[in-house]
């Protein structure tokens, strides 16, 4: 609900802040992403422990062949190595949501409550897997990382190089985000910490260096215009331009026949 200047959430009320932060800083819960790389790597010394065991044994014979594959012998070894950490980190993250489910749980908390506490595991063991996916020349594996993290990313969705929250947000079919976009489902303001599901309708379109503030409901045709920001619970309106920082200003898109006339 919209009043004035202010946005009410889950009955409370926030100014309307264009720009916050998702930016987690480092603490003993990023020591997770230590973990997730230890079990990574002790996964492949023992899944490939019999491939090294058998060329150094029979070095002579095959010293040829293992010259010639070794590069794409490394190259499997970072896929695997990127799919293990993914496989391992989507396993966590249910853990996590088993003890501390997040469904249903959106609104305004304390930086100190269990929400922030359970978002920031969730939050380190999902940027290890997704950055490794962006780490490799494939430009579409974060796709299927994000996916098998639980986002819920529909057909033919172009996502560049933006940034986006791995949790509680729905991006529907034929969905644009341009370069450097951000995306968010979760902030955090001065002492609160702002958890809502972000809504990308279908054909609807973030501009370069655009910024999605938690609780956005782009409807379906919508448009954040180029280095444009929107704040909290906004909804941006179905076939219409959308600028300004907030993004206040609307205007209807225009057709081709609407041109002529």
């Amino acid at each position: 609900m919209e009043s004035g200047n202010k946005t009410e959430i889950s009955g409370k009320t926030m100014e309307k802040i264009p720009v916050t932060t998702s930016n987690i800083y480092s603490d003993r819960k990023s020591l997770l992403i230590v973990v997730q790389f230890t079990f990574g790597v002790l996964f492949l010394i023992i899944t490939n422990y019999w491939y090294f065991n058998f060329i150094f044994k029979n070095w002579d014979p095959f010293w040829i062949l293992f010259v010639i594959f070794l590069p794409l012998n490394i190259f499997g070894f970072i896929y695997e190595f990127v799919f293990v950490i993914a496989v391992f980190s989507a396993l966590i993250l249910k853990i996590l949501k088993k003890i501390h489910p997040i469904n249903g749980e959106e609104g305004i908390f304390s930086i100190d409550g269990e929400e922030f506490k359970f978002y920031k595991y969730r939050y380190w063991i999902s940027y290890f897997a997704v950055w490794l996916a962006r780490a490799v020349p494939l430009p579409w594996i974060d796709f299927v990382i994000m996916k098998m993290l639980g986002s819920k990313i529909g057909k033919k969705v172009c996502l560049y190089d933006s940034w986006m929250d791995i949790e509680l947000i729905e991006i529907e079919d034929n969905v644009m985000t341009s370069v450097n976009t951000v995306i968010m489902s979760h902030a955090v303001f001065q002492d609160k910490f702002i958890q809502m599901k972000t809504i990308l309708k279908k054909n609807s379109i973030t501009g370069g260096l655009s910024i999605v503030a938690p609780g956005t409901f782009l409807e379906e045709g919508a448009i954040l215009g180029a280095c444009c920001s929107t704040f909290i619970g906004q909804r941006l309106e179905s076939n219409h331009y959308h600028i300004g920082n907030p993004a206040l200003k609307k205007i209807p898109i225009t057709k081709p026949k609407d041109k002529k006339k």
